[in-house]
């Protein structure tokens, strides 16, 4: 078994986009959207382009990482930074 982490690039989308979508299917409820999200989310200016990753299995893109800036609002209104990360494993 051979486990790479790269760059994700645009050839990648394709199979990022299926296999988050396989892998959030049915999840929460009927059907998904996240696949439809990290679409979407790459032309934000919130996504971190440098830390979208793929992890390829044997050359085959396996799981995929994307990071993007937020920002939480406490119970006083203090506004802070944050960075989120959503990790989408293979769902074989």
């Amino acid at each position: 078994m051979n486990v790479t982490l790269r760059t994700e690039e645009e050839k990648d989308f394709r199979i990022v986009e299926s296999i988050t979508r396989e892998a959030f299917w049915n999840v929460y409820r009927p059907g998904c959207c996240e696949h439809f999200i990290l679409h979407q989310l790459r032309s934000f200016p919130e996504f971190i382009k440098e830390l979208d990753f793929v992890a390829e299995l044997d050359g085959e893109v396996a799981g995929n990482i994307v990071y993007s800036k937020a920002v939480v609002v406490d119970d006083a209104g203090t506004r802070h930074e944050v960075i989120g990360a959503v990790l989408k494993p293979s769902p074989g």
